[in-house]
């Protein structure tokens, strides 16, 4: 019996020179619908797989063993021109580098995730065909080049949260609120698609199969919390159910909407 396999289908072609590719900057002031920069002189991105740190085998009385998978984390490197790397990592850092604004940055970086990056990917008609997902990357340790011959760098990063995979028609939203102390609802600036919340090692990898994710960070702490608890989540309405966040207590929350 003949198989047809059928013809290539050019809308379901990717263009590599149509592919977006956006960050959401962490730690930029409160507000809703936060809007992503984009990311310019991006050649190439190379997410590595999700290794874990830690594994623990356990018996079962019925018998059978089984793993338990703790604190995933991978790297991912974006090789891209070497003014657009010097503009995304400051950008990432919240300040300007340039004439306009500061007139150095250390090539050395902390331990404290700076941005979501966001790969649109477009058909040749500018449909979106679907997007990759990288939450939370770790600027690393970056060593460019003195060559002047070379116009190209790879900048590193890791991450301790899972990548993902957003299907046609969504795009990433960040909203992030101020506490005072006193409010215990917010509105989200769009309804959060359906996400399907399988368990990754040991928790899940979105909150309320609704939310990319939800942290908590003090004004004092310099890395924010992921939180899995304390909130319910109704159409647009984000209540917290632990009490009013603090005054110098920030609420971030990342998740998917329709386009």
């Amino acid at each position: 019996m003949q198989t047809v396999l059928g013809k290539p289908n050019k809308d379901v072609y990717i263009d590599p020179d149509k592919i977006l590719v956006r960050a959401f900057i962490q730690g930029a002031a409160a507000a809703t619908n936060i809007q992503p920069i984009n990311v310019y002189g991006v050649q190439n991105i190379k997410p590595e797989a999700v290794k874990f740190e830690k594994e623990i085998k356990i018996k079962q009385w019925a018998g059978g063993e089984r793993t338990l998978r703790f604190n995933p984390t991978y790297r991912l490197s974006i090789e891209m021109f070497k003014k657009d790397a010097d503009s995304l990592l400051s950008q990432a850092h919240l300040f300007t580098f340039g004439a306009s604004g500061y007139g150095a940055f250390p090539y050395a970086f902390d331990d404290v995730p700076r941005l979501n990056l966001e790969v649109y990917y477009r058909d040749n008609t500018l449909a979106h065909l679907g997007s990759e997902v990288f939450c939370d990357l770790v600027p690393d340790q970056y060593a460019p080049p003195l060559d002047n011959n070379v116009e190209r760098v790879t900048v590193p990063f890791y991450a301790r949260h899972v990548p993902f995979k957003l299907r046609a028609g969504l795009i990433c939203a960040y909203d992030v609120f101020a506490g005072d102390g006193s409010w215990t609802t917010q509105t989200l600036s769009g309804t959060p698609a359906s996400l399907f919340d399988m368990a990754i090692g040991e928790r899940q990898a979105f909150y309320a199969d609704k939310l990319i994710y939800i942290k908590e960070k003090l004004s004092t702490d310099e890395v924010a919390d992921f939180v899995k608890a304390g909130y319910t989540l109704a159409t647009t309405t984000l209540t917290s159910t632990a009490g009013a966040p603090a005054l110098n207590q920030r609420v971030e929350v990342f998740y998917a909407k329709a386009e």
